[in-house]
């Protein structure tokens, strides 16, 4: 691996750890997208957003990180994961719910590589150690 590869993995390290508490995230901007990120790869979006477990104004950071990095069609998929929720009062039906479902990884696979493109242009570096 390289010194690159490794100081970018210790980046992303960071966001992840760091995901429960903004005060402490390199980049609470980027924390909120791979707490997204997170919850598309276990398929935890819809229940999360379903069962309110989300914080007042967390879907709308997400959003706005993707619409930050170019993420157009994630923060499409978010909002309208969003709307789905809001305009239903009973448990989201298995069709809606996979419909939902066959875009999740397309559009995760979009949001490593758009922080790893942030990242370079930016040049974050976080210490090796940390």
């Amino acid at each position: 691996m390289s010194d690159a590869d490794e100081s970018y993995r210790h980046f992303w390290n960071s966001l992840i750890v760091r995901q429960w508490d903004d005060e402490i995230s390199p980049q609470p901007w980027l924390t909120r997208l791979v707490l997204c990120d997170s919850l598309i790869q276990n398929n935890g979006l819809l229940y999360w957003l379903e069962e309110e477990e989300e914080e007042e104004g967390d879907l709308d950071a997400m959003v706005d990180a993707c619409i930050r990095l170019g993420l157009d069609d994630v923060a499409a998929h978010l909002q309208a994961v969003g709307i789905a929720v809001d305009n239903h009062s009973d448990p989201i039906s298995d069709d809606l719910a996979e419909q939902f479902d066959r875009l999740y990884f397309a559009l995760s696979d979009l949001i490593g590589p758009a922080v790893r493109r942030w990242w370079e242009a930016n040049e974050v570096r976080p210490p090796l150690d940390g």
